[in-house]
């Protein structure tokens, strides 16, 4: 899932209870590391799965993003 960092506030309820939705359905969330729709889909997905893709690499952090990356399990990675 894709969208604007700086996103309103109902388009985040909205991305959120899309992949909330989705993940439901089980299908598997995939979005980037970044604010706003990025963090939105990934907190719809906690419960069921979802992937952070990392723009420019484990060691670049573009966006800071607090509340994704404490509920990140860093032990289940998949390094490609």
């Amino acid at each position: 899932m894709v969208g604007a960092r700086y996103a309103s506030l109902n388009a985040r309820n909205f991305a959120r209870k899309f992949s909330a939705d989705l993940g439901a359905g089980g299908l598997l969330v995939i979005s980037g590391m970044a604010r706003g729709i990025d963090t939105a889909a990934h907190e719809g997905a906690l419960e069921t799965s979802t992937v952070a893709v990392l723009g420019g690499g484990v060691d670049v952090w573009s966006t800071p993003n607090k509340i994704k990356t404490s509920t990140i399990d860093w032990f289940n990675l998949a390094w490609c």
